[in-house]
C-alpha cells in the first residue's frame, strides 16, 4: 500500500515560501532528493517488513527449519498477529495531518529529524522487546515518526527544488516507496533465515542512521507563523479508530453485547464524536469536514478509504497466504512471490498517470476494479489448482495484474481526493484522502483477522481465501462507486435540460434582458463611476463632515437608470435583495421577471435575446 504524492504534507504554506526559500544546485540538489527519498524508502521498507514479520511469527520452527527459532511465536494467538500492522496504521492515520501541519511551522528539516530519531529508537526498542505488547506499544510510536517523516520529507522537495526539478524529485519520492517494497520483498527471505522477523526490521533502521547524519547538508528553512495543529483532535480520531477495530477484532471472543465490547463502543463514539466536533471549530482540523460538501473530494475520499480496505489485507496477509497449507510456498520464500505485485503497482501510477488524459477518472477506476476482481480470480485459482503445487506462471501473472490494478486504483484515488477548487485546501484534502486511505487499511485488517479465524469458504487455507474474496468483494464496490457517481449525476439532471431549438423558454428562472437595456445600462454606470470617483477625491480633502450629493449624480438618483438601486449612496444596495451588488439587483428590476430565487446569482439567469436597434440606426454586434 504505497503511500501517494497527496501524503497529508500542508503543502500551501510550503507552495508560498517556495518562491522566496533558497534554491539548491547540483550536488545540493542530488542530496535533497536522496534522502527525501530515503525517508519515504524507510517506512514502506518498515511497512512490509511487518507484512513478512507476520507471515514468519505465523509459521513454528519445526514447519520451516530454515527460520531461526522465535519462542515469541508460540505465545501469540492467530487473531494476535495482525496487530503488528494494525499498531502502526491506526496512529499513523491520525497523526498525519498533523505532521505536514508541524512540517510547515516548526520547519521541515528539523521536524524530519525528529521523526527520524524517534523512528529509529522505537525500532531499536522494537527489536529489543521481550513481550508482545511492548512490541506493539514501539510499534506505535514508529508511526508517530512515520507521521512526521512523511510530511516533513515532500515538503522539503516542494520548498527547495527549482520549478524546473520539482516534478522530478517528487517523483523519485513516490517511486522510493515502491521501491523499498520491491527490495525488502526480494530480500527479505534472506533476513528471516538468517535472524529471523528481527532481522526484517534491520535495514530501515539502518538506512534511518544514515539519514540522520546526512541532515546538515541539507538547506535550512524557516517555520511559518501559522496556527496550532489540532494534535486533541487527531488523537480522539485514533482513539475513535482503534477502538472500533478493537471491536472487530474482539467481539466475537468477548461478546457483542458484554460489557468490555460496549465500554470500548463508547470510547470509539467518544473518539469520533470529539474529532468531528473539533473540526468544526478548529481553523487547522485533523478531519477537514468542511470539505465533504464538494462532490468531486468526496467521491475520492471514498474511493480512498475503499482502496486502503482492499489492498491492506492484501499486502499484510499476502506472505501468510501464500505460506499456508495447501499453497506449498515457504513462509519466508512467499515474499519472492509478491515482487510482481510490489513491481505492478510501482508502475500502475504512472501509466494512470499518462491514460487519465484520455479515459478520466471514472472509466480508469471502474477498469481497475475489475482488473482486481479477474487478476484476484485467476490467483485463487492458480493456488487452488492442485494441492501442495500451485500453478506458479498463473499465480505470478495473476499477481502482477492484481499490483496493476491496485496502483492504478490508488492513483485514482489519491489525485481524486486532493483536488478541491478552495484556495488553500489542497493540503488538507490530501491529509483527510491519506488518512481515510489509512483507516481504511486498519479497519481491513481487522476484518480480515476475524476472517481468518472463522472463514465462510472451505478447502485448503480456507481463511487466507476467505480473505481474497472479501478484497474482491471490496473491489467490485470500488467498481460501483465509480459508476454510481456519473449516474447520480444524470439523475440529478432529468427535467433541467435546456429547450429544443426554436422552442420559447418561459422558465421563471430565467431572465430575457434585451442588450439594448445592457448597453444604456453600462453607459449610465460609466457615468456613475466617473462622477463617484470624483466625489471620492473631494470627499478624501475634505473634512469629516458629510457632504452633499454632487450635481453629476442627481438625474441618475431622481430617477435615471439606477432608480431601483442608487436611492441615495452610490455603494448602496437594493432593499428587497440585499445578497445581491448593485448591478445584478438593477438587472433584475429592469427585465421585469416577475419571479427570481435569491440564492442563486443573477448572472447564471441572464439569457442574451436577438439584437435589437438602437437610435440612429446602429444595431448591437
Amino acid at each position: 500500500m504505497a503511500v501517494s504524492v497527496a501524503a497529508g504534507s500542508r503543502l500551501a504554506p510550503a507552495r508560498h515560501r517556495a518562491a522566496r526559500a533558497p534554491r539548491t544546485a547540483g550536488g545540493g540538489t542530488t542530496l535533497l532528493v536522496v534522502v527525501a527519498s530515503a525517508a519515504m524508502l524507510v517506512v514502506m521498507a518498515d511497512t512490509v517488513a511487518s507484512s513478512v514479520a507476520i507471515a514468519v511469527l505465523a509459521r513454528p520452527p519445526l514447519a520451516d527449519p530454515v527460520v531461526a527459532p522465535e519462542a515469541l511465536a508460540h505465545t501469540l494467538g492467530l487473531a494476535s498477529r495482525p496487530w503488528l500492522a494494525t499498531a502502526f496504521l491506526v496512529p499513523f492515520a491520525a497523526f498525519l495531518g498533523v505532521g505536514g501541519q508541524l512540517a510547515d511551522r516548526l520547519g521541515h528539516r528539523f521536524v524530519l529529524g525528529c521523526g527520524l530519531v524517534i523512528f529509529a529508537c522505537a525500532t531499536v526498542a522494537l527489536l529489543a522487546a521481550p513481550t508482545w505488547l511492548t512490541m506493539l506499544a514501539w510499534r506505535t510510536a514508529q508511526a508517530g515518526g512515520a507521521s512526521l517523516m512523511i510530511p516533513a520529507s515532500l515538503g522539503l522537495l516542494v520548498a527547495h527544488l527549482p520549478d524546473d526539478r520539482r516534478r522530478v524529485g517528487i517523483g523519485w519520492w513516490t517511486g522510493a516507496g515502491g521501491l523499498g517494497a520491491v527490495l525488502l520483498q526480494g530480500g527479505g527471505g534472506v533476513l528471516a533465515s538468517t535472524w529471523g522477523w528481527r532481522g526484517l526490521f534491520m535495514p530501515g533502521l539502518a538506512l534511518a542512521a544514515v539519514v540522520v547524519c546526512l541532515l546538515p547538508a541539507l538547506p535550512r528553512d524557516r517555520g511559518s507563523t501559522g496556527g496550532r495543529p489540532d494534535v486533541p483532535g487527531a488523537a480522539l480520531l485514533a482513539l475513535g479508530v482503534g477502538a472500533v477495530v478493537l471491536i472487530i477484532c474482539q467481539g466475537e471472543v468477548w461478546g457483542w453485547t458484554s460489557r468490555r465490547i460496549l465500554a470500548v463502543a463508547v470510547v470509539a463514539v467518544v473518539g469520533l464524536g470529539g474529532a468531528l466536533l473539533r473540526a468544526r471549530t478548529h481553523p487547522h482540523p485533523a478531519v477537514p469536514v468542511q470539505l465533504w460538501r464538494h462532490g468531486g473530494v468526496r467521491w475520492g475520499w471514498l474511493m480512498s478509504a475503499l482502496y486502503g480496505l482492499l489492498s491492506a489485507p492484501i499486502l499484510v496477509f499476502g506472505p501468510s497466504f501464500l505460506g499456508a497449507d495447501g499453497v506449498g510456498v515457504g513462509g519466508w520464500r512467499a515474499c519472492f512471490w509478491l515482487v510482481p505485485l510490489s513491481a505492478a503497482v510501482l508502475i500502475g501510477g504512472p501509466l494512470a498517470g499518462l491514460a487519465g488524459r484520455r479515459a478520466g477518472p471514472i472509466v480508469l477506476a471502474y477498469s481497475s476494479a475489475m482488473l482486481v476482481i479477474a487478476a484476484g480470480t485467476v490467483l485463487a485459482w492458480a493456488l487452488q489448482a492442485d494441492a501442495g503445487r500451485p500453478n506458479a506462471p498463473a499465480a505470478l501473472a495473476a499477481l502482477a495484474g492484481l499490483g496493476l490494478g491496485l496502483g492504478v486504483l490508488s492513483q485514482v484515488a489519491a489525485a481524486a481526493g486532493s483536488q478541491t477548487r478552495l484556495a488553500g485546501q489542497f493540503a488538507a484534502a490530501s491529509a483527510a484522502s491519506m488518512t481515510l486511505r489509512q483507516s481504511g487499511g486498519a479497519l481491513g485488517v481487522a476484518v480480515a483477522s476475524v476472517l481468518l479465524k472463522d472463514p465462510f469458504v472451505a478447502g485448503p487455507a480456507a481463511g487466507y481465501h476467505s480473505i481474497l474474496a472479501a478484497c474482491l468483494v471490496t473491489a467490485g464496490l470500488c467498481g460501483v462507486a465509480a459508476v454510481a457517481r456519473p449516474l447520480c449525476r444524470a439523475w440529478a439532471t432529468i427535467g433541467t435540460a435546456r429547450p429544443a431549438a426554436g422552442t420559447a423558454d418561459h422558465s421563471p428562472d430565467m431572465a430575457l434582458v434585451p442588450r439594448t437595456m445592457l448597453m444604456q445600462l453600462h453607459q449610465a454606470l460609466t457615468e456613475v463611476a466617473q462622477a463617484a470617483d470624483a466625489w471620492m477625491v473631494q470627499q478624501d480633502r475634505a473634512t469629516a463632515a458629510p457632504q452633499p450629493v454632487p450635481s453629476s449624480l442627481a438625474p441618475l438618483i431622481s430617477g435615471g437608470s439606477l432608480s431601483p438601486v442608487a436611492t441615495g449612496s452610490i455603494a448602496r444596495r437594493c432593499a428587497c435583495h440585499p445578497e445581491l451588488d448593485p448591478l445584478e439587483a438593477t438587472i433584475l428590476h429592469t427585465a421585469h421577471t416577475g419571479h427570481h430565487r435569491p440564492r442563486r446569482p443573477v448572472r447564471e439567469r441572464i439569457r442574451p435575446v436577438e439584437s435589437a436597434p438602437l437610435p440612429g440606426g446602429h444595431h448591437v454586434a
